[in-house]
């Protein structure tokens, strides 16, 4: 349409038909058979005044990326009445122009752009056109020839977009189809189709030439040329090159010695065929552009573009004869065209008579045959066929039907169907057209699905006598495989609260000890409701209005005697539902059965559709579910066979189900506020509201390390269940109720205690699953969850003072501020050790031969911010005496049963990992006055593991297996601990004479062992980081906040300036001192390194050595980061003589 408005654009016919053979070969589309007119390269152009040059630049590059490699033909970019680009190899050449106007632009962003054009793009691949340098000297305006051309594309352009809208109401992209005539269209255009005409190009009219104030100069007309220069010298031409001898060793060694011309012409010889034109009468073969064929054309056109004419005409010859043996006549028939003139320009002295004057004509034959069908001969395309088709009679609309389909031409697709579904008389191909309106949901309007809802229903009408009285519906979808059944009144749904963290499925499974239940036939109780979950979804964008759904029955099979009763007591029916546009919803229908029913089948989801006016069509659903996908024999691994699936079928049981009726009657100490490490404790009243009894009760929940659970007897007494491992996951954890059996109308009480987090969460949750069985083997379950919201109220830790005789510190604090409007007070109960075992991927609970015991027995209470150490000995069981694996501290009650926290491992075996537990209770007032006990337990790792040290009594076996194995809780990189072990050399007690020296030396020997498993080696650091230096120079960053980064390099919080460090805390004071602040070594691998150092004291006290003051940095070779690991504490006693 382009071309025809150049006829129109001049008065004589001789210039309009050469304005017109000038656009047809500029505007044509290339065909599929070549690749002249295909893109070799791109060139990029920003100017210099943009706001931000490099961003539109990538924008530029990220358009034409899109363009040439979308997978969905670039629609997005390219209107519907134009073409796409087409481009000569998947690795376009790039080049990149920076435009600089120097009378407008400014030369210092100028320069940093293009600089950074050629960091990224590279210095070959980018140029600095300058323009404006000179003053005009009268040059021809050379833009006004393109300005001609801009006016008679955009006239096509009106033109095309006015013929699109005016034929199928909406611009849509039309196939492409093999014809020797291309779609004429501006490959270049990609600019978005719109039912408005444009009035004009960049502004200006389309009848007007627009009057430029400026006129390339004489230098700039230069610039010019230099830069085409340039860029076809240094980077067309290269590329072309390379392209052109890359192309050439393909094919060499895809022909190899025997050439495929060799090979075709002997199975033309020897084969069936006994012509080249005596199979393929259509001429409808294709190629991709990466095959051999493709490619050697590729090479030819490049050869002939740039004037290597000989070998491009020998080219030509062999690929014209692959063509020919493949009876790819239109592409045969292009290389015969380009074989003939890459003859001539080879050979310009070739007479008339030597001229292959028949290629031509074989050529033109070849192309007027081939290129479509007898009505191509007048070269119109086959939508106008069809459409004039349509005009005839109503049986030329079903011959047009299915040449529209799968054409992707909806509107005119949507029409006949439209005409066919209202008025032919065959049921199949009607009721077809009128589904196929409502399955192209995405391309109507309302009003236009309005209608094509009210025609399916019309249609159905009309063939109602001899169909039935239920149809098929094409809208809402049911979404099969998200159905749900539940058998019987129990569970409820709203019972829990949604929960997007808990896995009820696992939870589910591990409790009904099965994985996929859909394929056998469930049991359902009689009396009670059969209820289906079912998931409805509108595709449409205009709400759907449902009458009457329920749930459709089939199989129905009644006990024997009992054939004349009604099936089914009740069921569900909703009246009115609507589903909004788009809208996905969840529906539950149910059937009530009765006790003389044997089994059943829900088939399908019965509903009306309505339509507009009043009309109205019952219809239904059916069901499509398949199970899981089989692959157990060799025919089920090579073919899609799936299982059967069996849930919507159902076999009514001849008794009752077992009913239970659960209710909370104790949440103690659950609330808003819930602190870390608490116990929370549910007490659950369950009483049997059935006709069945109860034989079996469990729980299950996926708290694996903080839950336990049991029943309460007649006298009060807790009765903890044992805790075993789910068998359908590993992440639940299920407790089976001891003589849990219910009669009819008894009731029992049910006890779990959770323990809340140790560390401070929100919104984590824990579920709870109660499955209970009858003495027929039913089953029903019950579900409930906790969510917490944790506050840290108690912190305890620990480090070893002593390894020769297991002196170990617990430190523990009350963490609620003084300041705070509520209290709390503390108190320690109980430290135990615990010991868990990793066997096979799974944490157990294993004796310990770890005993502590008390340096001294007294009472810890702790008010608000105050802090206590407790003294223990931690050793080997050696004795039958000395067996205690936990310490009472007060009165001895009873405590929840619990596992304790499952440490993260770095890999997986036999070990065993040592914690100590801390059992504290504490009395909070709240800001009301109220006053509540709470009860929890904290737990703290190992010291010994942590320190690296050997725990006195225990063998040396079980140490190495309890350390090294979990990942550090006191933040130091596990990585360089396993590959470092540092040690220190225990200090003698010490006795010094004060009046006479006032500083008491100490030798401190440090050891460091370089372990590491790739044998690299080690760059150590010790480095002396006292307090009053930390100090000082953290009040020297004034603009510094205190917060955890400080804390973590040493930097003391300190609320209110201080004049002098006596004003200081004890524990922030410095105590003791070093002779050298750093000291390196570089140790290899297997080798060891002693670090002597003195430290000084000014008064007699205990002192502990190392700690946080001295920092081991290690660095291995090749690792960037450095890693800290701290220097095991060593306790130094210096008395005063």
């Amino acid at each position: 349409m382009n071309t025809l408005q150049a006829l129109t654009f001049k008065s004589t016919l001789d210039e309009s038909l050469d304005l017109f053979s000038h656009y047809l070969h500029r505007w044509a589309e290339p065909v599929e058979q070549e690749t002249l007119r295909t893109y070799l390269a791109c060139i990029f152009i920003v100017a210099g005044c943009e706001e931000n040059p490099l961003s539109e630049l990538s924008k530029l590059i990220q358009m034409q990326h899109t363009q040439q490699h979308s997978s969905v033909d670039s629609k997005a970019f390219v209107p519907s009445h134009c073409s796409v680009p087409k481009w000569t190899t998947p690795n376009t050449l790039k080049h990149y122009i920076l435009l600089h106007d120097a009378i407008e632009d400014n030369d210092t962003k100028t320069t940093d752009v293009y600089n950074q054009m050629c960091t990224t793009y590279g210095t070959d691949s980018c140029q600095l056109f300058r323009i404006g340098l000179g003053t005009s000297n009268y040059l021809p305006d050379v833009w006004r020839i393109l300005d001609e051309a801009d006016i008679i594309l955009e006239r096509g352009l009106q033109r095309a977009v006015l013929h699109a809208t005016a034929s199928h109401q909406t611009l849509e992209r039309k196939i492409s189809a093999p014809s020797s005539v291309a779609t004429i269209s501006p490959s270049y255009a990609v600019v978005h189709s719109s039912v408005s005409i444009p009035s004009g190009i960049n502004g200006n009219s389309i009848e007007q030439i627009p009057h430029r104030q400026r006129i390339a100069c004489t230098a700039d007309s230069e610039m010019c040329s230099k830069i085409v220069e340039k860029f076809l010298k240094d980077c067309l031409v290269p590329h072309v090159e390379r392209l052109m001898r890359t192309l050439n060793d393909q094919l060499t060694a895809r022909r190899g010695i025997i050439g495929k011309s060799l090979t075709t012409g002997m199975r033309k010889w020897f084969g069936s065929a006994s012509g080249g034109q005596a199979n393929n009468t259509t001429g409808t073969i294709s190629y991709t552009q990466e095959s051999p064929e493709m490619q050697s054309r590729r090479l030819a056109d490049l050869a002939f573009q740039f004037g290597l004419y000989t070998f491009a005409h020998l080219q030509y010859r062999s690929v014209k004869k692959e063509f020919e043996n493949d009876q790819a006549w239109l592409y045969h028939a292009t290389a015969l065209e380009m074989s003939a003139v890459a003859l001539q320009l080879s050979s310009p002295s070739l007479s008339a008579k030597q001229f292959p004057i028949h290629y031509f004509e074989d050529a033109m034959k070849l192309l007027l045959k081939y290129s479509g069908c007898v009505i191509y001969e007048y070269f119109l395309i086959l939508k106008e066929c069809l459409s004039y088709m349509v005009i005839c009679v109503l049986e030329c609309y079903r011959m047009a039907l299915p040449a529209y389909f799968e054409k992707h031409w909806n509107l005119v697709e949507n029409h006949l169907s439209l005409i066919l579904a209202a008025e032919i008389n065959d049921y199949r191909l009607a009721v077809d057209c009128s589904v196929r309106l409502l399955r192209s949901y995405g391309t109507h309007s309302e009003e236009n699905l309005k209608e094509y809802i009210d025609c399916f229903i019309r249609t159905q009408e009309r063939f109602g006598d001899e169909k039935g009285c239920h149809y098929h519906l094409p809208v809402p979808l049911l979404e099969g495989q998200a159905t749900r059944v539940i058998c019987g009144e129990r569970p409820i749904t709203n019972d829990v609260p949604k929960q997007n963290n808990i896995h009820w499925i696992d939870i589910e499974r591990a409790a009904f000890h099965a994985v996929a239940e859909n394929q056998r036939v469930r049991d359902t109780p009689p009396a009670e409701r059969f209820r289906v979950e079912v998931v409805l979804r509108n595709p449409l964008v205009i709400p759907l209005c449902l009458r009457n759904v329920k749930l459709g029955i089939a199989d129905v099979v009644m006990r024997k005697g009992y054939e004349e009763l009604e099936p089914f007591l009740g069921q569900e029916v909703i009246e009115n539902l609507i589903l909004e546009a788009k809208e996905v919803k969840k529906v539950e229908l149910w059937k009530i059965p009765c006790e003389h029913l044997d089994s059943f089948r829900v088939d399908a989801v019965l509903l009306d559709l309505i339509g507009s006016n009043a009309l109205s069509l019952p219809g239904h659903l059916p069901f499509e579910l398949r199970g899981k996908r089989l692959t157990n024999s060799s025919k089920q691994m090579k073919s899609t066979i799936y299982a059967a699936d069996e849930r919507l079928r159902a076999t009514v049981a001849s008794h009752r189900w077992p009913l239970l009726d659960f209710r909370m009657v104790k949440k103690q100490h659950y609330g808003s506020k819930t602190y870390c490490g608490q116990a929370i404790r549910l007490v659950f009243e369950v009483e049997n509201i059935g006709h069945e009894p109860v034989s079996g009760i469990c729980i299950a929940t996926d708290g694996i390390d903080c839950v336990s659970a049991g029943r309460i007897d007649c006298e009060g007494k807790n009765i903890y269940s044992t805790q075993s491992v789910g068998p359908g996951s590993s992440a639940v954890r299920v407790f089976n109720v001891k003589n849990s059996d219910l009669d009819v109308a008894n009731k029992k009480r049910l006890f779990v205690t959770v323990r809340a987090p140790q560390a401070e969460v929100e919104d984590y949750s824990v579920g709870l699953l109660f499955f209970y069985c009858g003495i027929s083997g039913a089953y029903r379950e019950w579900r409930t969850a906790l969510t917490f919201h944790t506050h840290t109220l108690f912190e305890a830790s620990a480090r070893v003072l002593d390894e020769k005789y297991g002196l170990v510190s617990v430190n523990v604090r009350n963490r609620m501020a003084a300041s705070d409007a509520a209290l709390a007070r503390i108190d320690v109960l109980r430290i135990r050790v615990v010991s868990q075992m990793l066997h096979q991927g799974e944490w157990q609970s294993s004796q310990t031969r770890v005993s502590v015991q008390a340096v001294k027995h007294r009472s810890v209470q702790l008010d608000c911010e105050q802090s206590d150490n407790i003294c223990l000995r931690v050793c080997g069981q050696i004795s039958e005496y000395n067996n205690s694996t936990e310490l009472w501290m007060a009165d001895m009650l009873e405590a929840p049963d619990w596992p304790a926290p499952y440490p993260r491992l770095c890999d997986d075996g036999n070990v065993n990992h040592l914690q100590f537990a801390i059992l504290w209770k504490a009395s909070v007032v709240n800001n009301e006055g109220q006053v509540s006990s709470l009860i929890g337990e904290s737990f703290i790792p190992d010291p010994f593991s942590s320190a690296r040290v050997h725990i006195p009594g225990l063998p040396l076996k079980d140490v190495e297996q309890s350390t090294c194995r979990g990942v550090g809780n006191d933040g130091v990189d596990e990585t360089a601990r396993s590959s470092i072990i540092v040690s220190c050399r225990s200090v003698p007690p010490v006795q010094h004479n004060f009046s006479v020296n006032r500083l008491c030396e100490i030798p401190l020997s440090i050891t460091v062992i370089n372990v590491h498993k790739c044998k690299l080696v080690a760059n150590v650091i010790i480095r002396f980081v006292p307090k009053v230096h930390r100090l000082s120079y953290y009040y020297t960053l004034p603009h510094l906040k205190y917060d955890d980064t400080l804390q973590k390099y040493g930097f003391f919080q300190v609320r209110e300036a201080v004049l002098s460090v006596h004003h200081l805390p004890p524990e922030n004071r410095q105590q003791w001192w070093v002779n050298r602040e750093i000291s390196t070594a570089v140790i290899h691998h297997g080798k060891d390194h002693t670090f002597n150092l003195i430290v000084r004291v000014a008064q007699p006290s205990v002192y502990d050595l190392a700690g946080s003051q001295l920092r081991l940095e290690t660095r291995f070779d090749g690792d960037k980061e450095t890693k800290i690991i701290k220097v095991p504490s060593t306790i130094a006693i210096v008395n005063a003589i």
